[in-house]
């Protein structure tokens, strides 16, 4: 069983996929199972996919489908995916070469080999400026503390794949946020959470990242509601209290880059 299943959803990012590809095939983690689902590109995505198959074929996994939208190209991953932990790379970002094997160092250092998801910080580029996001608090060590910290992308994580057996525990068919519904959702329901000061993703904003403009979509309102149903339906009620501090968070966000539907966040609020 490889140690991570890295599952990464592409569609039409030949322009970013290459360096994506070599930051995951050069990793010094050996234990890697890479699964990189084609959702329809137009581009030449699939060829440059097929090309870095056909050199190690024991370690890449390709699979191609009709564009259906990367919650459902992340579904198709996990399904296929075998490895004890479960990860996820888009495909127009990248991660430190030694990203993996640094964190299970670190974990295994800590004595937290248990935890059934790691979160991380991540580096984020905007206008040319790195900065950090997904901080914890350096004592942060329970779940719900954690959970409130870490931003709700799943790329800055890794799930044991017990998780997956768990109803909920799938990327929804939201326009946007079904990555918070999945971490919350998973997070709600493992044993142990930790939380590792290791950052190893960069994630960059270009024209293929979801922007600031989808807040200002007529949709996020219902969007949002929905995305609350989903978490609250699914999540370990235990934990209700701190996704709600989530989704207040987010639409706090959304409320102070939407004018136009204030109105309606006020009265959803």
């Amino acid at each position: 069983m490889p140690a991570v299943s890295v599952i990464v959803p592409v569609y039409n990012t030949e322009k970013y996929l290459e360096e994506c590809i070599r930051s995951l095939t050069e990793q010094t983690l050996s234990s890697l199972e890479l699964i990189f689902v084609d959702d329809g590109s137009t581009d030449a995505s699939p060829k440059i996919l097929e090309r870095y198959r056909a050199r190690d074929p024991e370690h890449i996994r390709v699979i191609t489908q009709k564009n259906a939208g990367q919650g459902k190209a992340r579904n198709v991953g996990l399904a296929a995916a075998t490895g004890e932990y479960v990860g996820f790379v888009d495909s127009d970002d990248y991660v430190d070469l030694d990203g993996y094997e640094r964190v299970f160092q670190v974990m295994e250092a800590q004595g937290k080999k248990a935890a059934e998801v790691i979160c991380t910080p991540a580096r984020c580029r905007e206008e040319d400026e790195w900065k950090l996001i997904g901080i914890c608090p350096d004592d942060a060590a329970e779940k719900m503390v954690i959970m409130y910290y870490v931003t709700s992308n799943v790329w800055n994580k890794l799930f044991h794949r017990r998780l997956l057996s768990i109803p909920g525990v799938y990327f929804t068919n939201l326009k946007n946020g079904e990555d918070t519904c999945f971490s919350m959702v998973a997070m709600s329901w493992a044993g142990q959470v930790a939380y590792v000061n290791e950052p190893y993703y960069y994630y960059e904003l270009t024209e293929n990242s979801m922007s600031r403009e989808t807040l200002l979509r007529p949709w996020i309102v219902e969007n949002t509601r929905e995305m609350r149903d989903d978490m609250l339906r699914y999540a370990n009620p235990e934990c209700r209290e701190v996704i709600l501090a989530v989704l207040c968070k987010q639409l706090y966000y959304i409320f102070n880059h939407n004018s136009e539907f204030q109105d309606a966040l006020w009265e959803y609020c």
